[in-house]
């Protein structure tokens, strides 16, 4: 057989087998590398995993603070989430509205990290010059979800949700200190993703310097009052420790028997 037509029939062979390449990795939302061009859906799947590494070491410190009691400033953020609201902002204001979830290219880590982190941000929270030119944003970070309505949200095929749990503690944590975004885009100074980056505006009065407040972190648990609502997982020991109480008397209060029995959902005087 001639070598031209072996050559021939070798291209055709090729050709055919990346036509059917390309077909299938379409099929697929070109999931399959070298294949086609991804489609939305993929890229923010492909996005999550690391929005949401982002967005829980942005948590961390409120979550952290929080719990003690602290109030702070945090006056810089990942940034890739500069970028992502910077974008937003310009969309959600050349449609007269302020941004929305919608607004976010969730397409990437950052802008996905921003939507889990910022969500909504009223124009009238954005920071401009003299010339009205959009300079940073000032924004309570806060959650309008409850503890209980943030983890009935997790689910586990949905990578993005793995950030409700950051978002459960976050809601709690918020009741004790407040943190509040001021950030500046020209002078943000992140120095980590892990980073503390702590400005603390108001401190308990057993707090006199930063040595104290990891120190303070275990003594300034939320007091006991209320209810809580018990979520899987917890024990009545994690909760006593939460809520600056005791299991015996959690158990006396609400006429348990057994204190390893106590079923999610359950909701237990404090």
């Amino acid at each position: 057989m001639p070598f031209g037509i072996v050559g021939d029939a070798f291209s055709n062979f090729d050709q055919a087998t990346k036509k059917a390449y390309g077909a299938l990795d379409k099929s697929l939302g070109g999931i399959l590398p070298g294949g086609a061009e991804r489609t939305d859906t993929v890229k923010k799947y492909m996005a999550a995993p690391e929005a949401v590494m982002i967005s829980a070491s942005e948590a961390l410190p409120a979550i952290t603070m929080g719990m003690g009691g602290v109030s702070r400033t945090d006056t810089s953020i990942d940034p890739r989430m500069v970028t992502a609201i910077k974008d937003a902002q310009k969309k959600a204001e050349s449609e007269g509205v302020n941004v929305d979830y919608k607004h976010y290219d969730s397409t990437t880590p950052g802008g996905l990290a921003a939507r889990l982190t910022m969500g909504r941000i009223g124009q009238d929270e954005f920071t401009r010059n003299d010339a009205g030119e959009v300079t940073g944003f000032s924004q309570v970070y806060d959650t309008d979800k409850t503890v209980e309505e943030a983890l009935s949200e997790f689910n586990p095929l949905n990578l993005k949700t793995y950030y409700k749990p950051v978002e459960a503690s976050l809601a709690q944590s918020q009741k004790s200190g407040v943190t509040t975004h001021d950030i500046d885009f020209d002078s943000n100074n992140n120095v980590g993703p892990l980073a503390m980056r702590i400005g603390l505006t108001e401190m308990p009065g057993n707090i006199s310097s930063m040595d104290d407040v990891f120190e303070t972190l275990d003594s300034s648990t939320p007091a006991s009052s209320g209810s809580y609502t018990v979520n899987a997982g917890d024990t009545l020991s994690s909760i006593a420790s939460a809520y600056n109480t005791t299991v015996e008397e959690l158990a006396r209060k609400n006429n348990i028997n057994d204190i390893n029995m106590i079923n999610a959902g359950s909701i237990l005087d404090l």
